[in-house]
């Protein structure tokens, strides 16, 4: 085996491998959150013990401490200077119980943080004074691959101690729905069939490679390695 093709093969089988993995954990996970089932009101304390579903609250929406991660991740709480608003901003909201919402003070309990996938480019965010907290009725879903969990670990580190019980708070995704369960079943498939193919191939090469050194040791001479070649295959 050349060089040149071991290395196409490599190229070839990582990439069948990479993309195969990432469309079974797509297919999976957006399923186990499609089968979560319908939309439902829940109790905001209950929350972090739920996990994956779509979900509707009432809560406080803390805007006085919620934070905007830029898509060039500057890190900055609303009121503060920062970059000119842009669509790829995400602004992240710790929210509290409907009853905790005083600006005067912090919020006792945090029971999940917010994303806002719409941008920045709001008259809250243009604004160099923090906005009051608000209650509200949020809708959004929560699940392993909802959110930007990379800008929300950055939010979360902006706010330190400033939101008690955040770091077991969930990320809900605000306005997000559930994906359609036949698709990621087609998508996982297509991961599991992309996995086969790349089991099939190793198993190849490696039968490969073993009858060639036989071949090459003298414990498969010229006239077997021809007859495996045609009349095993037929």
């Amino acid at each position: 085996m050349s060089n040149r093709f071991t290395a196409l093969v490599v190229v070839l089988a990582s990439f069948v491998l990479t993309a195969s993995a990432a469309a079974l954990w797509v297919g999976i996970s957006d399923f186990l959150l499609a089968s979560a089932g319908g939309r439902r009101h829940v109790e905001i304390a209950r929350l972090p013990e739920l996990g994956r579903g779509w979900y509707q609250l009432d809560a406080c929406i803390r805007h006085d401490l919620a934070v905007v991660v830029t898509a060039d991740e500057v890190v900055y709480r609303l009121g503060e200077h920062g970059p000119a608003p842009d669509d790829g901003d995400r602004t992240y909201t710790p929210l509290s119980d409907a009853s905790d919402c005083d600006d005067a003070r912090p919020p006792a309990h945090v029971y999940a943080l917010l994303e806002d996938a719409e941008g920045s480019e709001t008259t809250l965010s243009r604004s160099l004074v923090a906005p009051p907290p608000i209650r509200a009725r949020v809708e959004g879903t929560i699940g392993a691959r909802v959110g930007d969990r990379g800008r929300a670990g950055k939010a979360r580190s902006k706010l330190g101690d400033a939101a008690p019980g955040l770091d077991a708070a969930p990320l809900l995704h605000k306005g997000g729905r559930p994906p359609d369960k036949m698709v990621s079943m087609i998508t996982a498939a297509a991961g599991l069939h992309g996995l086969l193919l790349f089991t099939l191939g190793v198993f190849y090469l490696r039968r490969r490679a073993r009858r060639r050194a036989d071949l090459a040791s003298g414990r498969l001479d010229d006239a077997e390695e021809e007859f495996f070649r045609t009349e095993t295959i037929d």
